[in-house]
């Protein structure tokens, strides 16, 4: 028996666009759109707004899940990786450099893979269809996890805006069956 675990990535929002650590902000599109997920046994989202939001457009029945929040940047948010790099070279390459860097009021790369890793390993071993909208960054790292890959792995994967992501367990092990996949409905 397996679970089949969908992840989609929020729509476009401000910071999306400017290539910023995102912030708590809406969606610039709340277009309603059929996507086809299939039978679902349980859906959740992520606390931020554009996440709920995103799940309203798709039409999902989702639970609020606060474990699937978004790496948490602290003072960071909404700025770009440009601006910290020219305001604070070391801050910016150290964040990069060392999984246990947290930012300013933050949370290290490390401390998301671990949310990633207990959120995902409590969810329930039986045959179920689950679905949950996402920041790209918990993707990645629900991503890293399924591929036993190492924190390091994380900046090697791009999760685009509106996609799904889907991973399957079998209780003892997770694997990849599809990465940022279009949303066409």
């Amino acid at each position: 028996m397996t679970t089949r675990l969908s992840l989609i990535s929020p729509g476009v929002t401000e910071a999306t666009r400017r290539a910023a650590f995102p912030a708590d902000e809406p969606l610039l599109d709340h277009t309603p759109v059929a996507a086809d997920l299939g039978r679902l046994d349980a859906a959740w989202h992520a606390p931020a707004l554009r996440c709920v939001q995103t799940a309203g457009v798709l039409g999902l029945d989702t639970i609020a899940e606060p474990a699937l929040d978004g790496w948490r940047y602290g003072s960071w948010a909404g700025r770009t990786i440009t601006e910290l790099a020219e305001s604070d070279p070391g801050l910016a390459a150290a964040w990069r450099a060392d999984p246990d860097f947290s930012p300013p009021g933050g949370e290290s790369l490390r401390a998301l893979l671990r949310r990633a890793v207990t959120w995902m390993d409590a969810l329930p071993g039986e045959h179920r269809r689950l679905a949950a909208v996402a920041d790209g960054s918990m993707i990645k790292a629900a991503v890293v996890h399924a591929i036993a890959g190492t924190p390091e792995s994380l900046w090697r994967l791009d999760i685009r805006p509106f996609t799904v992501t889907v991973l399957h367990t079998d209780g003892r092990r997770w694997s990849l069956r599809a990465i940022g996949q279009p949303l066409n409905g």
